[in-house]
């Protein structure tokens, strides 16, 4: 901050809050001669599409800022999912077997560790790939809260939606009573001393 009218603390707490809350400065272009007299922070950069100067009064533009209302949602990308419970682990055993042999016989303690590093998971990711049942997963957004959340979560809100019984009720209308007597004399030992 150049040539502010305000007292350098001001400035620096101003500054530290901006950096606090993770917040950033859009207008980057000047708006009064080389200066940008106008600020527009946000700490979702990210619903910014843009900023323009325009015309304004006298030597002094405007800035226009374009956001959007509603953040984006990027969709999941697919992934692989490995259904072990389908693997035939028989095959599974002689194939890892055949990689070791090969990879005892291929390589000595001299070997470049990166080499047999490379050998290793390629290896072993191919057996997985052949061995392995798998299945994709979607690209919709997931709900990432397991069966036992949610179902306590629906319990809450049963719960709590439901009208109180006969005893609740009647604690509720004589608590709604006790509260307008004591407001009433709290009223009338106002009014006297006035």
């Amino acid at each position: 901050m150049v040539g502010s009218n305000y007292p350098e603390s001001i400035s620096q707490c101003m500054l530290d809050t901006i950096y606090d809350t993770s917040s950033e400065q859009i207008v980057d272009f000047a708006t009064r001669g080389n200066n940008t007299l106008d600020l527009f922070i946000t700490n979702i950069h990210s619903l910014i599409e843009r900023s323009n100067s325009l015309p304004g009064l006298s030597d002094h533009d405007m800035i226009l800022v374009q956001a959007r209302t509603k953040a984006a949602r990027t969709k999941a990308p697919q992934r692989r999912i490995l259904l072990w419970k389908g693997a035939d682990q028989t095959t599974i055993r002689s194939a890892v077997q055949d990689f070791t042999n090969r990879f005892i016989q291929d390589h000595t303690a001299t070997s470049a560790i990166d080499n047999m590093w490379t050998d290793f998971t390629s290896a072993i990711s191919k057996i997985i790939i052949t061995t392995v049942p798998s299945k994709m997963s979607s690209t919709r957004a997931t709900n990432h809260r397991s069966r036992q959340i949610s179902s306590a979560f629906q319990e809450d809100l049963r719960r709590h939606s439901r009208k109180p019984s006969a005893q609740g009720q009647q604690m509720i209308s004589s608590g709604t009573k006790t509260f307008k007597k004591s407001n009433k004399m709290n009223v009338e030992r106002l009014t006297k001393r006035t």
